[in-house]
């Protein structure tokens, strides 16, 4: 993920102007070093959906998108191996030694959940987005429970094809915030695994904090610069 790292200094580092010039020099090569990454999507609501999200993403001039991708292999088993996905195995043992648990749920199932969770929790970012998101097509949702069966985080994904788009990872759980991002990430990407998703894509890079794009980096994203057909 260095040329993520490259891409967001650029900002802080071209404030002045008398290098901002240097520095769109220096940022477009990073760009266009960038590997690429060519998605497919349907014509459908859902592929419409993600093609506007891409599309929102483009940079400056470039007809291309850099957004965080994660390639999916045809087998779960292959996606957890390797040392590269030490820090997920371990945050899933974890979550196992909890009773963390994650469930798929429709959307009337969801939506009472996340208003409650609303009412309770109104500080937690991103749930008021995934209550006023109306367009269900292609949507799937996940909850995470604790010991107690009770709600500590939600997630929803726009699937299309073989294509998928992470609209939403909370934890409303201070304790166990970081283990419930890793449990429901984990259980997300097994089930696309499963139901043939190649890739999974999720913020742009200019999006990301540094604890988020460690967390990505760890669940094996990485930038790419993207080309919908």
């Amino acid at each position: 993920m260095d040329e993520i790292k490259a891409l967001r200094s650029w900002r802080i580092t071209s404030t002045r102007l008398s290098t901002i010039w240097s520095g769109m020099v220096s940022f477009r090569k990073t760009l266009k070093s960038l590997p690429e990454l060519e998605i497919h999507l349907t014509p459908d609501i859902s592929g419409k959906i993600i093609r506007e999200y891409i599309d929102s993403k483009k940079l400056f001039s470039s007809r291309k998108s850099a957004a965080c991708v994660l390639v999916l292999p045809e087998e779960t088993k292959d996606y957890i191996s390797g040392r590269s996905k030490q820090s997920l195995r371990t945050n899933i043992r974890k979550a196992d030694t909890s009773n963390l648990r994650v469930y798929r749920l429709s959307d009337s199932e969801i939506d009472p959940m996340v208003a409650r969770a609303i009412s309770e929790q109104a500080q937690i970012k991103h749930l008021g987005a995934l209550a006023r998101d109306k367009i269900r097509i292609g949507v799937k949702n996940w909850v995470a429970v604790d010991a107690e069966e009770q709600i500590i985080g939600f997630a929803r994904i726009q699937t299309d094809r073989d294509v998928a788009m992470i609209k939403c990872l909370v934890s409303i759980e201070d304790n166990n915030r970081s283990i419930v991002r890793w449990k429901l990430s984990y259980d997300i990407f097994a089930e696309c695994i499963q139901s043939g998703i190649k890739y999974v894509i999720c913020d742009s890079l200019f999006e990301l904090d540094a604890g988020k794009l460690y967390f990505q980096e760890r669940l094996g994203f990485k930038v790419f610069r993207l080309r919908t057909v």
